[in-house]
């Protein structure tokens, strides 16, 4: 990848591997019933069933979808084997790595099919993350769990929101969890922050936090900041758009902890959406965003191209990036 330079305390002067969906062509574009940004929870449905853009275990629907909602996509097992073999390559396979992640607590992001993306079986070793994925531990939680980094180690913090995805592909922001019949919201929190922010006058519930729901008012204060760019998207449902914004946030944050923290060690950020399946069909995909080491020297490194060019093909969904 190549290498952008920032000051040891500071952020990217250049510009950044922030990667947001790729521009849709018009025919992928056909697919949706609707041109604008809306929530797709209405049962709007994808037609084209015939999609050849599908791979590895991906119906015609959901692989339509996954493509014209995110882009590249790939199976979590792929996207870790390539990233660690990036990191290995720098001298720093996985047992000098202490994993962390900044996802969302739903169980359903604890599924064995995310286990290569933790440290040691389901769990990850040190969680950063609260409601949504969004960064709640701050400075002194990345401090601590930069302590507990061995002597010639390294981080490697997984992070990102989560997007349910019916199977046919026609429902984002839902899925059909273990022992339901019915779907549920996936992120619940995101999509029920989106639905507060949505309806009615809020302005006075926005200035007054719920006493003891701090991680859920953080989520609608974020989400009420991101209302101008969901509006303005078109050609992508806002749960989508959503989430690429909520990746970006908590990248940001994850940047700024890590430069007043100063670990002096590397940190591998593995940014993306990761999309949740019916718990029957254990069907879990990864869109990845961000993928960059922080040097111990202060320096952000983009290792994207070195990520793509690690990765099985066999087990991707369109390209990446």
């Amino acid at each position: 990848g190549t290498a952008t330079v920032v000051p040891k305390n500071g952020r990217p002067r250049s510009r950044s591997p922030i990667v947001r969906a790729k521009s849709l062509s018009e025919s992928m574009r056909g697919l949706l019933k609707r041109t604008t940004s809306k929530s797709s929870l209405d049962g709007s449905r994808y037609k084209d069933k015939t999609s050849k853009v599908q791979s590895f275990n991906q119906g015609a629907g959901r692989g339509a979808a996954c493509a014209l909602q995110f882009g590249g996509v790939s199976t979590p097992r792929n996207v870790a084997g390539a990233a660690l073999a990036v990191a290995a390559a720098d001298d720093y396979p996985k047992h000098k790595l202490l994993f962390a992640s900044s996802t969302c607590p739903d169980e359903i992001n604890c599924a064995a099919a995310w286990e290569p993306l933790f440290h040691n079986g389901v769990l990850p070793a040190y969680r950063l993350g609260g409601l949504a994925g969004l960064f709640c531990a701050g400075l002194a939680g990345f401090k601590a769990y930069a302590s507990h980094a061995a002597d010639d180690g390294g981080l490697f913090v997984f992070y990102g929101p989560h997007c349910g995805m019916s199977e046919d592909g026609a429902r984002l922001g839902a899925v059909t969890r273990l022992g339901q019949n019915a779907e549920s919201a996936a992120c619940g929190a995101c999509v029920g922050a989106l639905e507060w922010a949505r309806t009615g006058d809020n302005a006075k519930s926005r200035a007054a936090p719920q006493p003891g729901d701090y991680q859920m008012d953080l989520v609608k204060a974020t989400v009420v900041k991101h209302l101008p760019a969901l509006d303005a998207a078109e050609g992508r449902d806002e749960i989508a758009v959503l989430c690429d914004l909520l990746c970006d946030d908590i990248r940001r944050d994850l940047l700024d902890a890590i430069a007043a923290a100063d670990p002096g060690l590397p940190v591998y950020l593995l940014g993306g959406v990761q999309i949740n399946a019916d718990a029957k069909a254990d069907n879990e995909l990864l869109a990845v965003r961000h993928f960059e080491v922080r040097t111990a020297a202060g320096y952000v490194i983009d290792k994207f191209d070195a990520l793509k060019e690690c990765l099985n093909p066999g087990e991707i969904l369109r390209s990446i990036r």
